[in-house]
């Protein structure tokens, strides 16, 4: 093992730290995910982006931990497995700066139809929550958006008073 750790190149070597330690902490998540702990962060930053999404929809969070880790995972694995077959560096970075770019729009568009699904109601967000294997409803309802007007309808039909 030490033999091939010291045969790498630097940018091998760097490629390598970041597909190991992004696959340790999307395994880390997976499990954490399926066990019902819920994996936020809640981070106090100052940006100035509305959440950075796309159009204001709360489900096309771009700046997450998760995506991070979904974008270093798809571009230092799609990077050490293409190393052999291409000469050119930088041809070879943005080949794997496309795929986990891919990967990330894939997982956004995901949340983006189960968000759609929600809305339209054809999906009950406690259903999805489940689905998620989310533990809190409020953790499922970051990355689906509800209308008000929706919220005000399912209240009055809910709410024994309305």
């Amino acid at each position: 093992m030490t033999e091939w750790w010291t045969s790498l190149d630097l940018f091998m070597k760097i490629l390598w730290c970041i597909a190991i330690a992004s696959s340790l902490i999307f395994i880390i998540e997976t499990v954490l995910t399926f066990i019902g702990a819920d994996v936020e962060m809640d981070m106090d930053t100052d940006f100035d982006i509305a959440d950075g999404g796309f159009e204001g929809d709360p489900s096309m969070n771009l700046y997450t931990f998760r995506n991070l880790v979904n974008f270093l995972l798809g571009m230092s694995w799609t990077a050490i497995l293409l190393n052999e077959q291409m000469k050119s560096k930088a041809l070879l970075m943005l080949i794997a700066f496309a795929v986990g770019a891919a990967i990330v729009f894939a997982v956004m568009m995901m949340f983006k139809g189960l968000s759609k699904m929600q809305q339209s109601g054809n999906v009950d967000v406690r259903v999805l929550k489940d689905i998620l294997g989310h533990e809190q409803l409020n953790t499922t309802q970051i990355y689906t958006h509800v209308s008000v007007e929706r919220l005000k309808d399912e209240f009055a039909k809910a709410h024994p008073r309305a």
